[in-house]
């Protein structure tokens, strides 16, 4: 493993190392140019199916959804932005994503046509009307029209009654003096009346209960309750500003994800014209509910990259106390990432909200390939070149054995039935684990080597390696002799000193015993009076 280790020393070495991570990191970067965006249904599916046939089918050939364009008060003013909620609906149904009538206009009629139309004719019925003198224009009342004790008794059809009812209500005010006849409903340029207008809305959501469903209008809050049939109150009651109202599209030719960020794009930039313009509105339906966060993908992920290194760089730098170190490894990482990223577009595997959660966690676990070789190198001692050899030494077979211990703790996936759960999670986890290797026992010595933090510890003597300790049984001697030292000099002291009665304690000192008593000269404990401390001398 030495001669390994120091096989990385040598110049060509290190220039070899270097020209194939850059060709790593090129080919990542030109991999990033080519990623794709999506997750289709078809992918999750296993495949040779016929759920996946079908929805790749229906994904070719009947790219069809619907679509809304929302209006959104209270800060509308229906009356005085007609021609401009017009021109919206318009420019959004100049996208060729749109589905489109032979007149070139968006194949589906919303609310503000249908209710021209039925305004134009119930402005032709009244006009009629008015001619066959069914109503006076001067005064504004209904020719024989009579009294009863239920109420007015009406002489008109039920049409013709809603237009003379419209003609008379502006506002809260109900007046047919001088507006028979005079009034229009409905312009020569195609505006409805402003005064009236949301009497007008009040008549056609009660009255024309059809049109309204098929205008898909969804009218928030809703016109109050009005029917033709009450006799009492002859006033239509105006509409509120609606905080809520829709126009119904129809979007076709979405194929795949990217066509569909393009749409996306194509129709956030028209509502957000509108929008500045005065008009408050926003898209929606199913294209934009499930493919719209594919928008912010990129700078999302980009932000948990971010924000994920930092943490690292703050975790490693507090636990090495060595900002320099926790650098190197925050670049390694950041080239890992780049690389990963880059393989998933060579390899054809989409990016989506999957693999992107992949492509963070790689920050993460970029630190079992990164973190020991450093620590290692920071305990290591000589010249950069030394420590490199040392730090490979001491943990390459280390890191080997984690990144099979990672490969066999993910190899079951690579014989799922779903080739999703093959793609996006087992060739990605595999990848992750060799480009960490390359990394982490490749180019970090390198850089290591060329750039590395100086080691921790610096022998006394200059050496490239601390000296030995002393075995133990000297160690334990030393201690001994130190400490029997340190007795002998308070011994002394305590008997050269003046003693005084508040200072006098016993010393003991153990002397052998006789030899008169037959038994060996085992010591014993002798009182010494003139001590000033406890203390026990061997004799």
């Amino acid at each position: 493993m030495t001669k390994k280790a120091s096989f990385c020393t040598f110049s060509r070495t290190i220039i070899f190392v270097i020209l194939i991570c850059v060709c790593l990191l090129l080919a990542g970067l030109f991999g990033l140019q080519h990623t794709t965006f999506g997750l289709e249904m078809s992918d999750v599916l296993p495949d040779q199916t016929a759920p996946a046939a079908f929805l790749k089918a229906r994904d070719r050939y009947f790219s069809f959804y619907p679509m809304f364009a929302v209006l959104r008060g209270p800060d509308i003013d229906y009356a005085k932005n007609q021609h401009k909620i017009d021109n919206y609906r318009l420019s959004i149904g100049n996208s060729h994503f749109v589905v489109k009538n032979s007149e070139e206009e968006p194949s589906e009629k919303y609310w503000l046509s249908l209710l021209r139309i039925w305004l134009r004719t119930l402005q032709q019925k009244l006009d009629q009307a008015v001619a066959d003198g069914l109503i006076d224009s001067s005064t504004g009342t209904v020719v024989g029209e009579e009294i009863d004790f239920m109420g007015v008794t009406e002489k008109l059809s039920t049409d013709v009654n809603i237009a003379y009812r419209l003609a008379c209500s502006y506002g809260y005010t109900y007046n047919c003096t001088g507006r028979i006849g005079r009034i229009r409903f409905v312009d020569e340029s195609g505006t409805i009346n402003e005064e009236s207008f949301y009497n007008y809305l009040t008549a056609w959501y009660n009255s024309d209960k059809m049109m309204y469903h098929v205008s898909l209008a969804s009218f928030i809050p809703s016109p109050p309750e009005w029917t033709i049939d009450d006799k009492t109150v002859r006033l239509v009651p105006p509409a509120s500003p609606f905080v809520y109202s829709q126009i119904p599209f129809y979007l076709t030719n979405l194929s795949s994800t990217p066509v569909i960020i393009e749409m996306i794009k194509e129709i956030r930039t028209i509502c957000d014209e509108f929008t500045a313009d005065g008009l408050p509105n926003f898209p929606t339906g199913v294209a934009f509910t499930f493919w719209e966060q594919y928008l912010h993908l990129s700078s999302n992920l980009f932000q948990a990259i971010c924000i994920i290194a930092f943490a690292v760089f703050c975790m490693i730098s507090i636990i090495l106390c060595n900002p320099w170190a926790a650098g190197i490894i925050l670049i390694i990482l950041l080239l890992m990432t780049i690389e990963l990223t880059g393989f998933l577009g060579l390899a054809g595997i989409k990016l989506n909200p999957i693999s992107a959660v992949t492509v963070v966690t790689a920050v993460g676990i970029g630190v079992e390939f990164t973190a020991h070789v450093v620590l290692a190198f920071l305990t290591s001692l000589g010249t950069r070149n030394d420590r490199m050899v040392s730090c490979i030494d001491r943990v390459f077979v280390p890191v080997i054995h984690g990144a099979f211990s990672t490969l066999l703790g993910i190899i079951m996936l690579a014989f799922s039935e779903f080739e999703f759960v093959v793609k996006y999670f087992f060739v990605v986890m595999s990848a992750l684990v060799f480009i960490g290797v390359i990394n982490g026992l490749a180019l970090l010595p390198v850089l290591l080597s060329l750039i590395g933090p100086s080691c921790e510890i610096e022998p006394l003597d200059g050496s490239h390696r601390l000296s030995p300790p002393p075995p133990l049984h000297r160690q334990i001697r030393r201690i001994m002799q130190e400490s029997q030292a340190h007795r002998r000099n308070c011994s002394d002291d305590s008997n050269t000193a003046t003693l005084g009665s508040e200072n006098c304690s016993t010393m003991l000192l153990i002397a052998p015993r006789s030899g008169n008593s037959g038994s060996s000269g085992a010591p014993r404990l002798v009182p010494n009076n003139h001590a000033r401390s406890a203390s026990a001398h061997i004799v």
